[in-house]
């Protein structure tokens, strides 16, 4: 405590010409102010994967599937790789959408690769001993970009989709679909893929294939 004074009186001269109660009161009130700060830091310090923190809190998307995977992720260590591979496939496979486009609408089939991709990519630091596994789950996500990616004209020839998720991945589905321009094309419009025209519905399904093979290779 001495040594608090002493410093305090380097800082502010005239603190060493009060009386030593007026002293101590003042490092006393520097001490608890500085534990307080400290603690609210910890407190609101967002979890990062290969950090000593136990959990990260990822917020409700009201889509039952992807909260009941969230909820067990936020109780994992970020070391525990096998419980999130666990949960990264149960994210990826326990839906309908991930065998055929037209089991979601373009909204929810939108979100749902958003929000599995932004989950996807924190866990891939994770995977400290297992580097198969960390470039699958790289793998994985560039596929579930390419999936908005190749949905975004649905919402007009300048919808960027990846600074619409960056921007509304993180919300929940109601304000993620509230937020999404009016959709001008649909599932049957022809694209170009793999040098021919298909409909965006059959080219969306080989995507989804080949992301298929990729979750069972986790």
């Amino acid at each position: 405590m001495n040594d608090i004074i002493e410093a305090i009186s380097k800082l502010w001269p005239q603190l060493a010409r009060k009386p030593d109660w007026v002293q101590w009161y003042f490092a006393v009130l520097l001490f608890l102010t500085a534990g307080f700060v400290v603690a609210m830091l910890r407190t609101e310090k967002r979890t990062t994967p290969g950090s000593e923190d136990t959990s990260v809190n990822w917020s409700p998307t009201h889509v039952s599937d992807i909260d009941t995977v969230q909820r067990s992720l936020n109780l994992l260590k970020s070391d525990d790789e096998v419980q999130i591979l666990a949960n990264l496939r149960a994210l990826l496979q326990n839906h309908p959408v991930y065998n055929h486009i037209e089991e979601e609408t373009p909204a929810n089939a939108f979100y749902r690769f958003c929000r599995s991709s932004k989950i996807v990519g924190f866990y891939v630091p994770s995977m400290k001993t297992r580097p198969s596994a960390r470039q699958n789950l790289v793998n994985i996500q560039q596929t579930l970009i390419k999936l908005g990616d190749r949905m975004a004209s649905i919402w007009g020839p300048q919808f960027d989709a990846k600074e619409y998720c960056e921007k509304w991945g993180d919300k929940d589905l109601e304000t993620f679909r509230n937020n999404l321009p009016s959709q001008t094309g649909n599932m049957l419009e022809p694209l170009d893929y793999k040098g021919k025209s298909m409909p965006r519905r059959d080219m969306l399904n080989d995507i989804l294939a080949d992301l298929r093979k990729q979750v069972q290779g986790l």
